[in-house]
């Protein structure tokens, strides 16, 4: 075995959770609505937490906008991000992120964005809330999965559905 095989193969083992774990952005459920703004509404997949998660918790985030970001090819209306996140201490790890245009992805890349804590009233503050705080918003919409949680959010926001 020779050492570029060795190196090869070390970058497969990195890539392969984190490309299994992304390529399945857009097959997840339920969804539920985490906070809106007049151009955008924030969603988190899975169902509310029954206690609150002893250890680290992953989970997609959706953003839904009204109009695009960006430009030509990579010009995005919603946005998909893998957080990782410490409900002990309120850490969110960004972990990937990708673009999306008309329920397609445009990009995706590992994020390299260092863990934090977010800002009281933030909407990254109210997605800890919602996926550690049992009884989180129990008014939310929730969506089976990201065709009808983007549908929902277009409707919301004024753009059809």
């Amino acid at each position: 075995m020779t050492l570029r095989s060795i190196a090869a193969g070390a970058l497969l083992a990195l890539l392969a959770p984190c490309a299994s774990a992304c390529a399945q952005s857009a097959d997840v459920g339920p969804m539920r609505v985490v906070g809106c703004a007049d151009d955008r509404v924030m969603m988190v997949t899975g169902s509310p937490p029954a206690t609150v998660p002893r250890a680290p918790v992953e989970v997609w985030s959706w953003t839904f906008y009204k109009d695009l970001r960006g430009e030509g090819d990579m010009a995005s209306d919603s946005l998909a991000a893998l957080y990782r996140i410490d409900c002990s201490t309120s850490v969110v790890a960004p972990q990937y992120g990708e673009a999306w245009r008309d329920g397609r992805l445009v990009t995706g890349q590992a994020s390299s964005l260092a863990p934090f804590q977010p800002a009281p009233g933030t909407i990254l503050a109210l997605l800890v809330g919602a996926v550690c705080t049992p009884g989180f918003n129990p008014d939310a919409d929730i969506f089976p999965d990201m065709t009808t949680g983007r549908a929902g959010a277009l409707a919301a926001l004024g753009q059809g559905g």
